[in-house]
């Protein structure tokens, strides 16, 4: 059996049952090489249990919701769309015009609204068609020996029958500019200053959609909502500095930058992916006691906006070659 499997997404309006349009391809089917897929249905059948048998009466069929994640490293094309996609706002410019090819910067924040988009899934034998999905969160984790990792929970409202036709997408050449990043590529800043013997890093964006809205007539959620936003995280870092320590204990509020990089800036092959939390609040630090093992600080955060400063409380900049049109498809 061939080995072919992908995720692909293009945006598409949550109440749709079908697919518009075949992914339009020239660079907007956000074809992603992903780690894994786990995507389940809940049918929400409702068997009914009355008193003339032991038995439950035949099923009747109630509200149903699929959900679940996709994990994919976080690569520098293709993973920024889903940031797009679970954040809701992006601003595009061209630092250096005239590049060939050209290089993109592009500022992904908060919006008040997020996208909805059409995934389909690559599983060897079929295409999997998903239609209504929306991100509920994203957890992005980074540690020394590992690659920089995005985990996406989705909500989805319905999945195409039967699955279609597999396609062939291309994959960027992961060795070269479109790939992710070790930990060991990673410049830590806090408050502007480098921060040394940071050994991880997981920061959780979390959208509280609305899972349950149902409505007379129809077995799908009807519509996609949107509450709140919340941006936590944690850090740990090898005790040889008491500064942070001293920030949990002081109740200081400080700014984070996670920063890979790779190329020249104001080149075309420059690649960039940048977190910025402009302002966190050290929740709870643990400094745990274990035998005579090495002292490891872990710091648990919420990321805040700073008023008057940063209205965002998070920021993700990236460096590729995609257009606005592109990366937002």
């Amino acid at each position: 059996m061939a080995n072919n499997r992908y995720v692909m997404v293009e945006q598409q309006a949550f109440e749709l049952d079908t697919f518009v349009t075949p992914f339009v391809g020239g660079g907007e089917d956000h074809a992603i090489d992903q780690i894994s897929e786990d995507i389940s249905e809940e049918h929400g059948y409702v068997y009914v249990q009355t008193s003339a048998k032991r038995l439950a009466r035949n099923r009747l069929l109630g509200p149903r919701v699929l959900g679940g994640e996709v994990a994919a490293p976080l690569y520098t094309k293709g993973t920024p769309t889903l940031l797009y996609y679970a954040l809701g706002a992006v601003t595009t410019t061209e630092p250096v015009p005239a590049l060939v090819p050209p290089n993109y910067k592009h500022d992904i924040t908060p919006g008040t609204a997020i996208p909805s988009f059409k995934m389909a899934v690559g599983k060897d034998l079929n295409e999997h068609g998903f239609v209504g999905c929306a991100m509920k969160g994203v957890k992005i984790d980074y540690s020394v020996g590992d690659p920089a990792l995005c985990t996406f929970d989705l909500l989805i409202r319905k999945e195409i029958t039967p699955p279609g036709t597999l396609q062939t997408p291309t994959f960027p050449d992961y060795d070269v500019e479109e790939r992710t990043f070790l930990g060991v590529e990673v410049t830590v800043l806090v408050d502007a200053v480098a921060a040394g013997y940071v050994r991880s890093m997981s920061l959780d964006i979390s959208n509280d959609l609305v899972e349950d809205n149902h409505a007379f007539g129809s077995r799908e959620l009807p519509n996609l909502r949107v509450q709140g936003l919340e941006v936590s995280g944690t850090v740990t870092i090898a005790f040889d500095d008491i500064q942070r320590y001293l920030d949990v204990l002081d109740e200081t509020e400080s700014k984070f930058e996670f920063l890979f990089a790779t190329g020249t800036l104001g080149t075309a092959g420059y690649r960039q992916v940048e977190i910025v939390l402009p302002k966190v609040s050290y929740d709870t630090a643990k400094l745990p006691t274990d035998s005579n093992k090495e002292y490891v600080l872990e710091v648990n955060f919420t990321a805040e906006i700073d008023p008057g400063v940063d209205e965002d409380p998070i920021t993700i900049n990236i460096f590729n070659d995609e257009s606005a049109s592109e990366l937002i498809a």
